[in-house]
């Protein structure tokens, strides 16, 4: 992305994008993934009120000062589950990620889309067991990298790959 980029990255918690020098929208269906899986009465609280704050950032009837409020009135309930507390300091880290898609409309509240994007290359390691050396793992995340680059620019891969090996052909005269 480079120093300058000046975009919005969407993503999950992973301590990676922490370091990035953006702005930030933290995927929503990460959060409420947490929270569903503690199984208890507190959880099931915590989910339900996390659903409800996110239901209403979804409505768009709200600013993202209000809703980062009811986050923090999350802290008030007095959980006492180890889980339900490691959900809430997930939150208060990310304080600032929350809501970034309710004050940019066309930025997702979520990171599916790269999540999908990612899912052949999974898909492809767990049938061939994956690479074999860094040098094809590096060829594969290149070719997928322009693969789907190409797809979202609705360029066709196979008439683009014989211009760009054209060029190089030309280049070498």
């Amino acid at each position: 992305m480079g120093e300058d980029y000046d975009g919005i990255v969407i993503s999950d918690c992973m301590p990676a994008s922490a370091k990035l020098n953006c702005k930030q929208q933290k995927c929503w269906v990460h959060f409420l993934r947490h929270a569903r899986n503690i199984d208890s009465e507190q959880g099931e609280l915590l989910l339900a009120r996390l659903k409800r704050i996110y239901a209403l950032a979804k409505s768009g009837k709200h600013s993202s000062n209000n809703l980062l409020s009811l986050v923090d009135d999350l802290n008030n309930i007095g959980f006492t589950e180890k889980k339900c507390n490691k959900v809430l300091a997930m939150l208060q880290k990310y304080h600032d990620s929350l809501f970034t898609f309710v004050d940019n409309p066309g930025i997702s509240d979520n990171n599916n889309a790269a999540e999908r994007g990612l899912r052949p290359s999974v898909v492809m390691r767990k049938i061939t067991g994956g690479n074999r050396s860094s040098k094809g793992s590096h060829c594969h995340e290149v070719i997928m990298s322009v693969m789907n680059t190409w797809d979202k620019q609705h360029k066709d891969f196979f008439a683009e790959g014989a211009k760009m090996i054209e060029q190089e052909l030309r280049d070498l005269r």
